[in-house]
């Protein structure tokens, strides 16, 4: 299940474009998935440390990037409601509220006092606030933002906003909502059942914050942009990776099914990335769409000239990028293939 969730992880173009980007968005990502650990840890054994482990993370979040209000109100949501139970105690409670009011409240005050938002995102600072959302929300055309926005979490080629195969692209969004369907159904007779839903429920908190994202940016650009930035679904990686891993082994032959399909689709997609996409944009390839022949015929043909074009946009040597590339698709076949085995071995089976 761990090898399965880390392939996922790792075969995604999205991810590396967002490690990869010029901004705080390379430390979201281990972030959040930092959060969802305090979280649980929190969860089973609500003591002062691991609150203070979940305040931390909370407050780095939110001194990384704004968009981590939302798993801050998820982990005020858990100490609430750990609290009433009396499965926390108030010195529990205070060591998550302390590290996020010390370290990440005066941030947030200071947009509070110079902008009048509490995100200091320039759509709030403009004005454009839940209300003005919520009216955008009404005429957005929501099968096509949603669908965009689905498709720019798999696949934007580096910021470029390009195309990729929509058979390929659509085939992963399909296979990731069976994959989420096997592990619902599997979870109800799951020993850890609760704990796998508090990471569920963190990850819908997130998606409704997408959701109101996107309504804000229609407003915001009236009516110009209706999806929010691609990069942003990305912090969902780690945890939605692991519930799908434990739905393809416990959803029996369907999941296993499931699990092998998406695993060829991310092989498919990291290796075609560079191979189809990413070289031959960085090495001049000016011949429209990537047909088969064309793209063959264009690497054979003059290869002298793209590999100089290659080394200037992609600042290396052109013969070690190719090693690189062959080194990465050879592994993504090898490990996918091994994968694909190991769901349906006996010991797979039973664990």
């Amino acid at each position: 299940m761990r090898c399965v969730a880390l392939f996922l992880i790792f075969s995604c173009q999205m991810f590396y474009a967002a490690t990869a980007h010029v901004a705080n968005d390379w430390l979201a990502i281990p972030l959040t998935t930092l959060v969802v650990i305090a979280a649980l840890k929190f969860f089973r054994t609500p003591g002062w440390r691991a609150g203070a482990l979940l305040g931390s993370t909370v407050a780095a979040g939110l001194l990384t990037k704004a968009y981590f209000l939302p798993w801050a109100l998820f982990a005020g949501g858990l100490v609430v409601r750990l609290t009433l139970t009396r499965r926390a105690t108030l010195v529990a409670a205070g060591a998550v509220a302390i590290p996020v009011a010390g370290l990440a409240g005066p941030w947030y005050l200071r947009y509070l006092l110079l902008y009048g938002s509490v995100s200091g995102m320039q759509q709030s600072v403009a004005g454009i606030g839940p209300a003005q959302a919520l009216g955008a929300a009404l005429d957005l055309p929501w099968p096509r933002a949603l669908l965009a926005s689905a498709r720019g979490a798999v696949w934007t080629g580096n910021s470029s906003f390009t195309s990729f195969s929509s058979t390929t692209v659509t085939a992963t969004l399909f296979l990731t909502l069976a994959g989420a369907g096997a592990w619902w159904w599997s979870s109800r007779k799951a020993p850890d059942r609760r704990a796998e839903w508090l990471v569920a429920m963190g990850c819908l908190c997130f998606f409704g914050a997408l959701l109101y994202a996107n309504a804000l940016f229609y407003a915001f650009t009236k009516g110009g942009i209706y999806t929010a930035t691609p990069w942003y679904p990305q912090t969902l990686a780690a945890p939605l990776a692991c519930l799908l891993s434990l739905g393809f082994v416990r959803a029996g032959i369907a999941g296993r099914l499931i699990g092998s399909g998406l695993c060829l689709a991310s092989a498919h997609l990291i290796g075609a990335t560079y191979v189809v996409k990413l070289i031959p944009m960085y090495g001049g390839y000016g011949e429209g769409n990537m047909k088969a022949a064309r793209l063959l015929r264009w690497y054979w043909q003059d290869s002298s000239r793209w590999k100089g074009v290659l080394a200037g946009t992609a600042l290396g040597d052109a013969g070690f990028i190719l090693a690189l590339t062959a080194i990465v698709a050879l592994m993504g076949a090898g490990i996918c293939a091994t994968l694909c085995l190991s769901l349906f071995r006996r010991e797979g089976m039973q664990e």
